[in-house]
């Protein structure tokens, strides 16, 4: 199952993947993510064999997919949504009081 959001933003597109690999970091190292650089502004993270994922970031917005079988389980989904919305406003939110 795939989920993909979109965000919007009036960040630099560089400093706010700056201050997202300094937040991640912690989980990066947690959950061994592998993330690799696939173009300029596009991204690719696997996480062993809960799933994968890639991130674009544009100079407007942000756009996040990740495909995982966990995201069938009852309620897995919605979770998932809402833990990415919370993370990617508080990052949004940080990169503009850092401007």
């Amino acid at each position: 199952m795939t989920i993909r959001r979109e965000y919007v933003h009036s960040c630099d597109p560089e400093r706010l993947y700056e201050i997202a690999m300094k937040e991640v970091e912690p989980y990066i190292s947690k959950f061994n993510v592998k993330i690799t650089r696939v173009s300029e502004n596009i991204f690719e993270a696997k996480v062993s064999i809960f799933g994968k994922g890639t991130i674009e970031i544009q100079n407007d917005r942000i756009i996040i997919t990740v495909d995982s079988s966990f995201l069938g389980m009852p309620g897995m989904k919605e979770k998932v949504e809402e833990m990415m919305d919370k993370y990617m406003n508080e990052l949004i939110e940080k990169c503009k009081a850092q401007s």
